[in-house]
């Protein structure tokens, strides 16, 4: 194997799963292109057709329900992909992107069953939307944690470049079915084929997933995070019964001289266990040393982690202890983690310091004393619990450790996507539909532009992941760049197309869809991945991502419709929203570095 990877891979398996892994994306975007061009088309054959309007309504309601769906399966795939594994995950997702795409060109029409029609197509698109809420982000990671330190800028933007080659297989599955056909071949049989193409290239991807090896970053953040789910309860569990058993004696003594007979609190005692408790995972290539967190009174490098209790002098002289408790968990032969422990730091109040006791005031320092004396009273308590919670914890709850510990990092990435999103799709979904309404383009027409911008789009994704993530730049701030220039020229460009100039049709989606949202989607892969720990990696950034997708991205349109309204013309509207959004994104910056600050080093990406 090669070691350079981030996961058991040879250099050919590993060019292989970033294909397999791009070919997820790729069905993703070929359905949504295809799902929406062929909207006339699709809004006749499945919906009933006493009245046109409510026939658009009824077509666009089951898209959007797509857009509903994502945040959804971010949290179920999220959740999956965290607990149970990336390949899990990755492969449930593609079949469940690409078998009810396929369906969907097998499905009877309106005339032919009724009403179980539009039921049917609306239940294919909730479980694709579910699909895709874990589909884009975890191949995202995935390849972000599996490529070298170097290139991780690189080969994570293609995952967010097949985003390019989808909508141009839609797009020209569509030009070529609408050129071939008859309006009535249309209706009767040629909308299907483009659907049914998924199923010569679904499987390739699917044999190819099937024997992805796990990234050894998220192995090792894997098992720490559920060791500490086990030490966490453990923790409550023997704080909760030396309380109890505190108060029991508090009642029958005379004297509230000895620890164990005061009454403390079980949830200070708690925090406290878990304050002086260290779990250390010791991965195959770091057996032979493991350098150890620092402790209060001073930084440990403790060779290994066998033994019963390991000791380091502090440099004011006083003496730390990690006590190793009675858990270690080994991992199945072959297997990148070595094995896992538990420690127990000695508490800081029996080590001698005098110096910090003096910082305290006698209050403090006696109850600091009594919690620590209680640590150690209910310390055999403790590693009995740590034994039932290893029995019945397998995994960890990767919703609980971001609503605990990284729910900030969620909301401020949400808020960083914002313009990018909605600029995507106001160029490329609402646009094209805007033109053809104001100057009566055949569809045809609108489309050549987009799919010129896709290949500008593929190009600037893979160029900036190269030069910038892959770089020296600071990602964060090169975003935020690209987010001002993006609000200085969108709404002059739109005014210029809401004119019905075909030059405007042209230039406005090939230098917007196209060089700056592809500049800005590389940077996104990269910076996105970095802003969770491995261990929750998969559920904060598909959260994060879709989230901002569904709000920003899928409803710019209604949006745009809505303020249009108070504000027009459609184009002025439009202009106005993505200063809004690009405003939200560039406040959100500032906070995201702070809170993150490796995101953004003046270093390559491959800082985990």
């Amino acid at each position: 194997m090669d070691h350079k990877y981030g996961a058991e891979l040879t250099g050919k398996q590993f060019v292989a799963l970033c294909i397999a892994l791009c070919t997820g994306t790729l069905i993703e975007w070929f359905d949504f292109t295809i799902y929406s061009q062929l909207s006339s088309t699709i809004t006749e054959v499945f919906f009933p057709p006493s009245n046109a309007a409510a026939q658009q309504l009824s077509y666009w309601a089951v898209f959007a329900l797509g857009f509903i769906a994502r945040p959804l399966g971010s949290i179920l795939f999220g959740h999956l992909g965290d607990s149970r594994g990336r390949r899990v995950t990755l492969l449930w997702s593609i079949l469940c992107v690409s078998v009810p795409t396929i369906l969907i060109g097998c499905l009877p029409t309106y005339h032919q069953i009724g009403i179980a029609a539009p039921v049917l197509m609306a239940i294919l698109r909730l479980v694709q939307g579910l699909a895709v809420g874990g589909e884009f982000g975890s191949a995202i990671v995935y390849l972000f944690e599996t490529a070298p330190a170097h290139r991780k800028g690189t080969i994570a933007s293609l995952g967010q470049a097949a985003i390019a080659p989808g909508i141009a297989f839609g797009l020209i599955a569509c030009l070529v079915v609408m050129y071939a056909c008859t309006p009535a071949q249309l209706l009767a049989w040629g909308w299907r084929v483009p659907f049914l193409l998924t199923a010569f290239f679904a499987p390739v991807a699917l044999v190819m997933r099937m024997h992805m090896p796990e990234p050894h970053d998220f192995l090792v953040s894997k098992q720490q995070l559920t060791m500490q789910r086990v030490a966490s309860k453990a923790a409550s569990r023997a704080a909760a019964s030396f309380t109890r058993q505190a108060s029991a004696a508090a009642r029958h003594s005379v004297t509230a001289a000895s620890p164990a007979s005061r009454v403390l609190s079980s949830r200070q005692l708690s925090r406290r266990l878990e304050a002086l408790t260290e779990v250390v995972v010791t991965p195959e290539d770091q057996q032979d040393s493991c350098c150890m967190p620092d402790v209060e009174s001073g930084t440990a490098t403790v060779k290994g982690i066998k033994g019963a209790e390991r000791s380091t002098g502090a440099a004011n002289g006083s003496l730390s202890a990690l006590r190793s408790l009675s858990l270690t968990r080994t991992a199945a032969p072959g297997s990148y983690i070595q094995s896992t422990e538990v420690l127990l730091r000695v508490p800081q109040s029996f080590t001698g310091d005098a110096t910090k006791q003096a910082q305290h005031t006698q209050q403090d320092t006696q109850h600091t004393s009594d919690l620590d004396a209680a640590v150690l009273s209910c310390e055999e308590a403790y590693a009995a619990e740590l034994q039932h919670q290893a029995a019945v914890i397998k995994h960890h709850v990767p919703l609980l450790v971001l609503a605990r510990s990284h729910w900030r990092q969620v909301l401020l990435l949400f808020c960083f996507e914002a313009c990018y999103e909605a600029t995507f799709y106001t160029f490329f979904s609402w646009l094209p539909n805007y033109m053809r309404a104001i100057s009566h383009l055949p569809p045809q027409d609108t489309l050549w532009p987009i799919l010129a911008a896709m290949v500008l789009f593929a190009g600037a994704v893979v160029a900036t992941g190269h030069y910038i993530c892959d770089g020296t730049t600071p990602k964060v701030w090169a975003m935020v760049g690209l987010t001002a220039v993006g609000a200085a020229i969108c709404t002059p460009l739109l005014l210029w197309c809401s004119t019905g100039s075909l030059a405007a049709t042209w230039v406005a989606p090939m230098l917007v869809c196209g060089l700056l949202c592809g500049s800005m989607g590389g940077l996104m892969t990269s910076i996105g991945p970095q802003v969770f720990p491995a261990g929750v990696r998969t559920s904060g950034y598909n959260l994060a991502h879709n989230l901002a997708m569904s709000i920003f991205g899928g409803l710019s349109p209604m949006a745009i419709s809505a303020l249009a309204l108070k504000l027009p013309p459609p184009a002025l509207a439009a202009g106005v929203l993505l200063l809004l959004w690009a405003a939200l994104a560039v406040a959100a910056a500032a906070p995201l570095v702070r809170l993150v600050p490796k995101i953004n080093a003046r270093e390559p990406a491959g800082g985990l």
